[in-house]
């Protein structure tokens, strides 16, 4: 199976941006397997289209404010005047606790990351360093933070929306997930 074969147009009008209100009314498309006919309902209708022998997976996993977006300082190895330190933008995805305050994350943009380079978030609050590299942006970082890094994270994360939605986060992307 190829990845390319997922691909399909889908116009940006039929993108939800956000939630419907109420939750329930949200469309529903059922595909009958055997006879290939398919169907539009609102998400209120799922128990009259499932039967006895259907299973239904629900997915309560809870919204975690994993993109965080720092400062580069340069290689923790050079020296920086004020003045002259590289202050540029990343964008880090939290991808995995490795354990010891190390995470094995997604860096945008990931080619000028090197090993060794390091990160201030929050003003300071947080602060990253790189310290291996991988394949397609990825890298570990270890953290240095005060206090409790999943509180800390949660004060300056964002909710990690998919590239498809075009829009930044809300409060509400936390609540409503």
């Amino acid at each position: 199976m190829k990845l390319s074969e997922f691909d399909y147009h889908l116009p940006q009008d039929r993108i939800a941006l956000r939630p419907a209100e109420p939750r329930d009314s949200a469309r529903l498309l059922c595909l009958r397997r055997k006879t290939g006919e398919i169907s539009h309902h609102a998400f209120n209708e799922i128990g009259a289209l499932l039967k006895s022998s259907d299973l239904l997976v629900l997915n309560n996993t809870k919204v975690f404010p994993a993109r965080l977006f720092g400062q580069r300082l340069g290689l923790a190895s050079e020296t920086y005047s004020k003045e002259s330190r590289p202050r540029a933008t990343i964008e880090v995805l939290l991808l995995k606790p490795l354990g010891n305050d190390i995470w094995q994350i997604l860096v945008k943009p990931g080619r000028k990351m090197r090993v060794g380079e390091r990160v201030r978030f929050g003003n300071g609050r947080m602060e990253g360093l790189v310290i291996e590299r991988g394949e397609l942006g990825q890298r570990k970082m270890q953290f240095k933070h005060s206090g409790n890094f999943e509180l800390v994270v949660d004060e300056l994360g964002h909710v990690p929306l998919p590239p498809y939605i075009d829009r930044p986060d809300e409060s509400d992307d936390l609540a409503t997930a």
